[in-house]
């Protein structure tokens, strides 16, 4: 049987409550009047913390609290800072978040888009949605904050013309249509993976665990292709060296996370354990 077990950061970890703690996020999610709008507002902390730009060291292995101390040393930071910073960051106050890799249907000679994004758990509408810290963007649509499964859905249908892209805390708002492309457009969601860890404290190594890879009729004759220098060397993704689960099964990427956990107001207290993919199950 295939393994699906997802391994889940202990929300007591001591650098967890230190990086809320060093770096004031309660008091940077705080004037959100409900928990949809203090994860937006954590997204747009982390968006301003980290200066875009060429890293100047590995970051593998790295925790927030070290990438956070660089941006103020004036270090530069790619997607996957962001989206492992926006994760860490939502663990230390409460909410479930995970890291997920998402590409542009491209052709074997194109170069790719890969891109790293987190998406996050919201109690307030049962649901994952996807959070692109990097460009300080989610997508909504009637309202509703959308997974990565739903944006490629939206895509694939009619070139995401119901979805609007939010920036910050809704201060602005982009539509889309068959000439939006680019990293930080609905169409750069055609392939994704799923983290099956975040662990990253405990364990720490952002590559070094099994991903889910959503795969169904859209792009199951297909590969995954990396570019490498440009156009000039194209390979197979790194996924496919036997890291990989393909699934179309909605329920197994994007499990409901209602009940195990709640967390008080000001983020400072758990009263339930963490679950188990066993709780999942159940």
């Amino acid at each position: 049987m295939t393994d699906l077990s997802y391994q889940w950061e202990d929300f007591s970890h001591n650098l967890l409550a230190r990086l809320r703690t060093k770096h004031q996020l309660d008091l940077a999610v705080r004037p959100g009047r409900d928990e949809y709008s203090r994860q937006l507002l954590l997204k747009e902390w982390v968006h301003r913390s980290l200066p875009l730009g060429l890293p100047s060291r590995s970051y593998y292995g790295l925790s927030s609290l070290t990438i956070l101390e660089d941006a103020v040393r004036g270090g530069r930071f790619h997607c996957t800072q962001y989206a492992l910073v926006f994760l860490q960051c939502s663990l230390s106050l409460g909410w479930f978040a995970r890291k997920l890799a998402v590409d542009r249907a491209h052709e074997i000679q194109d170069p790719d888009a890969q891109h790293g994004v987190a998406d996050v758990w919201s109690n307030q509408f049962r649901k994952w949605y996807v959070v692109d810290a990097m460009h300080n963007l989610h997508y909504e649509r009637d309202g509703i904050p959308l997974d990565a499964l739903e944006i490629r859905t939206e895509h694939l249908r009619n070139n995401a013309r119901h979805v609007r892209g939010v920036i910050g805390a809704h201060r602005e708002v982009i539509k889309y249509d068959h000439s939006s492309i680019g990293f930080d457009t609905p169409s750069n969601y055609f392939w994704f993976t799923v983290s099956l860890r975040n662990n990253f404290l405990e364990r720490p190594g952002l590559y070094d665990t099994r991903v889910l890879l959503w795969q169904d009729d859209h792009n199951i004759s297909q590969k995954w292709y990396r570019s490498r220098d440009g156009i000039k060397r194209t390979v197979l993704h790194d996924l496919y060296r036997s890291v990989y689960i393909a699934t179309s099964d909605k329920g197994r990427a994007f499990p409901s996370m209602e009940a195990p956990v709640r967390v008080s107001l000001d983020h400072r207290r758990l009263t339930a354990r963490t679950p188990t993919m066993s709780d999942l199950a159940a």
